[in-house]
């Protein structure tokens, strides 16, 4: 059976690759009962983001959870070292030994070839924040935690084939509300060449705080 698991989410693709898969594997155990995976917003979130989040949850059927702001961290790899960390322990106390961290890497050369120095990075971080996490894991009737980074080797277009593969609502994205130009046009031009046709012509509006 597929363990019970939180997955980080910033309400972009990878996120939602993510999370649909971990549902994918519960339901292919074919237990009723097995226990579904949870999304855990990102913390400093925008508005669009942290709606995003939720627009995936409810498309998924997942509930979503917060961590703490992390801003009086100053360097950027310690805000993320501590969001790991403050996830970890969220996931052992509801009984979870397994972190998705979704994170994916690519260069900015036309290629989009995998930045290997930032996967190592990550890579490293998720298996320190593992060992510090575990060695409370026993409080929480659990034999470890375990940090995943199932995509951080993935080009963008492995990331959409992946998708599609999956069949995600991609509208459910934060990327697909207005205002951002770029990294819609990031996205939509890996989905398109893995095969994707588009379903909605246009952006949708920004929402506000707490639509989903």
């Amino acid at each position: 059976m597929v363990g019970r698991s939180v997955v980080l989410s910033d309400g972009g693709l990878a996120s939602l690759v993510a999370a649909a898969a971990e549902v994918e594997g519960a339901l292919a155990t074919g237990d009723s009962s097995a226990p579904m995976p949870a999304l855990v917003e990102w913390p400093g979130l925008d508005r669009a983001g942290s709606a995003s989040v939720r627009r995936q949850a409810e498309a998924l059927g997942l509930m979503v959870r917060e961590l703490p702001e992390t801003s009086a961290i100053e360097s950027a790899g310690g805000r993320e070292a501590a969001a790991l960390l403050q996830a970890a322990y969220l996931a052992m106390a509801s009984g979870c030994g397994r972190v998705v961290w979704p994170v994916q890497f690519t260069t900015a050369s036309p290629e989009g070839d995998c930045d290997l120095e930032r996967e190592a990075i990550a890579v490293d971080r998720a298996l320190l924040v593992s060992r510090l996490a575990t060695l409370d894991a026993g409080c929480f009737g659990l034999p470890e935690l375990r940090v995943e980074t199932p995509l951080v080797g993935m080009t963008d277009h492995q990331v959409a084939e992946l998708a599609l593969d999956l069949g995600v609502p991609v509208e459910c994205c934060a990327w697909w509300e207005a205002g951002r130009r770029a990294e819609r046009e990031r996205w939509t031009s890996a989905l398109s060449a893995a095969g994707w046709i588009p379903s909605e012509p246009t952006p949708r509006p920004v929402t506000r705080a707490g639509d989903v």
